[in-house]
């Protein structure tokens, strides 16, 4: 480990900078692929999320719309008033020689009903037209639907677990002459609507359905087709992977989970099932095959690592280019030309192109090899002009011995000026008290100032947290917009899927109008409500086309709203980031305080010193005239000096010449 350190360590700046540019290559294309990844599988996650959310959307329009449909079938049954006569009037025959003939050539093929009965005010079965030969039995314990229609005397509509399973279950109540007889009711299969739903959105399903709702029911699970987990039973399966995930532990109602059946990686979520009354009676497993998905994912995250690699790669190329072309190449030139300076030949240079780092490198060197040329220069002058003056030294030192004889007089004229040093001391003294007090205010002064300038950053911290704050929120309105312009695209399928509801239904107000006008006089108020029904497809058609165009322009206000959060926020930053900038200057401003205050201090006690000095000055002045005894006996010793001074004069005379020899090897 030690040997390929110091290896590396060894080698040269160019092998460290392509070592640096490669790995940052590789990190870069790493995170960013991972990144990749992730979006990917978060945008399938929203997608999944978004059909699920539109199928329960779907599932409950279309419930609604069929249920319309058998209320509206069965209202035209009750047109008839014989009908309600017959059924008044206990008359079974009458009632299975009208009413089997037209639910097995028109009512079960055509409008898909699979049940149709009436029931009498006790909710005890009068007359099955889908079972003419069952009646008379006691509803009142499995219909629940039917006991609220004939208590309330209210249509009742929706989903109901009955001995078949779940159903779309209709119920209307019965009145002949004023007085209600009982109830009528119609059944049909979910099986359809489940299908179409699966097929748009590429669902397999189980339907699930509470183990005490089906023993209300009278139904028992059937242990070769049927699922059972936990208080469910899955009865209603469709698909493969469907069936599997039925017997694994449930995800929460919302959540997604994934898991791997059958070698293939599916989503799993639940849909909760509620019954006519609102009562959740089991809930709908959905499955669906992400395989292919989430491998063209994992493909283009991928196909973007390679990519982004290559584009690092020619990026990187690049950057070695120009590192080689203007760092590199200049380095080792000026590497040759420093040594060549240490060799002795100041006249190399170095050659200046651009304006960059490099070339104020190279301007600095070559200011530096001409500095060490004028010092050399210089040194050599200096080296002549010593021998020169240790030459002067030596013939000087015998007037240095009459000069210390005068100083002995001087002396005594320093001894009188002490006593004027002293007095002038004394007024030093007072003028740096006078300096002490103007500096105790300015003390106070920027004192004062500190406390306001701390008071600022307080509140420019405040505004700091406040535009932050702000920024935050501006994020979140940007974020719930783009939330609402996805809704809107998902409103728009449901409008379309209401469109199509719509044309089916005048389809129906057709055939209807064809029945009545082939039925005679029994027919017209057949026609009369086929002709409604066909008046009520062409005003839903109208108001969905109203309802598409509202949503084109929110989605276009959405999208201008979108661009002006976008503004807001750019404008929100810019502000945080002043903010900051203030911050940052009131924390200077408040050291810049801080200093001058110190110095402030640092002035006064030094004038203090001052002034203590100049009262002490006072005083050696008196010693002043003490001295000069010994200045007389010091100028004594120094005539020995001159001598020795003599001795060295000659020894720097050797050293000049030294000094020249050295630097003789430097070429100027």
């Amino acid at each position: 480990m030690f040997s390929r350190r110091f290896a590396l360590h060894n080698q040269s700046l160019q092998t460290h900078i392509m070592l640096g540019l490669a790995v940052a290559a590789v990190a870069a294309a790493t995170v960013i692929s991972l990144g990749t990844v992730r979006a990917e599988r978060r945008r399938l996650a929203a997608d999944l999320a978004a059909d699920t959310h539109s199928f329960a959307s779907l599932m409950a329009a279309s419930v609604e719309s069929a249920t319309n449909g058998m209320e509206m079938s069965l209202r035209m049954l009750l047109a008839d008033p014989e009908i309600a006569g017959r059924f008044a009037a206990g008359d079974r025959q009458w009632l299975a020689e009208r009413l089997v003939p037209l639910y097995e050539s028109k009512l079960k093929p055509e409008f898909g009903l699979t049940q149709l009965g009436l029931q009498d005010p006790a909710t005890r079965s009068f007359f099955r037209v889908h079972q003419p030969k069952k009646f008379g039995d006691d509803l009142s314990g499995i219909r629940a639907d039917v006991v609220r229609a004939n208590a309330a005397r209210s249509p009742v509509r929706g989903l109901e677990v009955g001995s078949f399973g779940p159903g779309l279950r209709v119920v209307l109540p019965v009145t002949h002459q004023g007085a209600h007889v009982g109830t009528i009711d119609a059944g049909a299969s979910m099986q359809r609507i489940f299908a179409d739903l699966g097929e748009e959105f590429g669902f397999e399903f189980a339907l699930g359905i509470d183990r005490r709702v089906f023993e209300n029911a009278k139904r028992k699970a059937d242990p070769e087709n049927d699922i059972v987990q936990g208080d469910l039973v899955f009865y209603e399966i469709k698909g493969d992977r469907a069936r599997v995930a039925a017997g694994l532990e449930l995800p929460k109602a919302g959540a997604f989970e994934r898991e791997r059946i059958e070698g293939r990686r599916v989503m799993r979520t639940v849909v909760p099932l509620a019954d006519w009354s609102g009562k959740e009676i089991g809930v709908i497993l959905l499955v669906k095959d992400v395989e292919e998905a989430l491998a063209a994912a994992d493909a283009g995250a991928l196909r973007s690592a390679g990519l982004i690699a290559a584009m690092l790669a020619a990026v990187m190329a690049g950057i070695a280019f120009m590192l080689r072309r203007r760092v590199l190449r200049p380095l080792l030139a000026m590497t040759e030309i420093t040594g060549r300076l240490a060799a002795g030949d100041l006249h190399q240079r170095v050659s200046v192109k651009g304006g960059d780092e490099i070339a104020r490198l190279g301007e600095a060197l070559n200011g530096m090899a001409d500095s060490l040329r004028d010092i050399i220069r210089q040194v050599n002058q200096g080296s002549e002009q010593i021998a020169g003056a240790a030459g002067e030294l030596d013939a000087r030192s015998e007037d240095t011995v009459t000069g210390t004889r005068q100083a002995l007089d001087l002396a005594q004229v320093v001894a009188a000026s002490g006593e004027s040093l002293r007095a002038g001391s004394q007024d030093i003294a007072a003028s740096i008290q006078a300096i002490t007090d103007r500096l105790n205010q300015v003390a106070a002064g920027i004192t004062q100032m500190d406390a306001t300038i701390h008071e600022i950053a307080r509140s420019s911290s405040g505004a700091s947290a406040v535009s932050r704050a702000a920024h935050e929120q501006v994020q979140a309105a940007a974020a719930v917009t783009r939330e609402l312009a996805a809704s809107s695209e998902r409103i728009t399928q449901i409008v379309d899927v209401i469109t199509r509801i719509a044309g089916r239904t005048n389809l129906l107000a057709l055939n209807a109008t064809i029945e009545a006008a082939s039925a005679g006089e029994a027919g017209r108020s057949f026609a009369v409500v086929a002709n409604e029904v066909k008046e009520l497809s062409l005003q839903t058609t109208t108001a969905t086309n109203e309802v598409r165009q509202l949503i084109q322009a929110v989605q276009e206000q959405i999208g201008s709203i979108v661009g002006r959060f976008a503004g807001i926020e750019s404008s929100m930053s810019e502000v945080l980031n002043a903010s900051h900038s203030i911050a940052a200057a009131v924390e200077e401003q408040s050291a810049t305080s801080n200093e001058i205050s110190s110095a402030s201090n640092a002035v006064r006690d030094d004038a203090q010193a001052i002034a203590a000095r100049a009262e002490a000055g006072a005083h050696e002045a008196d010693e002043i005239a003490r001295s000069i005894a010994a200045v007389s006996r010091t100028l004594d010793e120094a005539t020995s000096q001159v001598q020795r001074t003599r001795e060295n004069s000659v020894e720097l005379t050797g050293l000049s010449q030294r000094l020249q020899e050295a630097i003789v090897v430097f070429q100027v």
